[in-house]
């Protein structure tokens, strides 16, 4: 979310690390527009960094340090064992959310989701 300093400050370190570690599938939702996704993961405030496996929260962490960021994703890609598999784009842009969102969260073994 614009309006949030911890978002916007993290977001830069969240895309940093989006071009590090390519066995991890990262995904940022904006709080306000895709409210089926924080009401679905439980999401309550922001920024929440939520990593996914097999479509289930894994960990999570809220309102959290670049440090502790980087923290949580250097342990999940430690967790992977080789590259994600990708998704066909187009197909799934047409699918309904629900499909999507279960596509997604079941496309890689580990995920982090950031809410903001």
């Amino acid at each position: 979310a614009d309006w949030c300093p911890p978002c916007v400050q993290l977001d830069e370190v969240f895309s940093q690390l989006s071009t590090e570690h390519k066995t991890l599938t990262f995904v940022q939702v904006d709080a306000e527009s895709l409210l089926q996704v924080s009401e679905r993961f439980d999401v309550s405030a922001i920024p929440s960094f939520l990593v996914l496996e097999g479509g289930k929260e894994k960990e999570r962490l809220v309102a959290s340090s670049a440090p502790q960021l980087v923290q949580l994703v250097s342990s999940a890609a430690a967790q992977v064992a080789g590259p994600a598999g990708s998704a066909d784009e187009d197909a799934s842009a047409q699918a309904p959310l629900e499909q999507r969102l279960k596509e997604l969260t079941h496309s890689s073994p580990n995920m982090l989701l950031m809410k903001g």
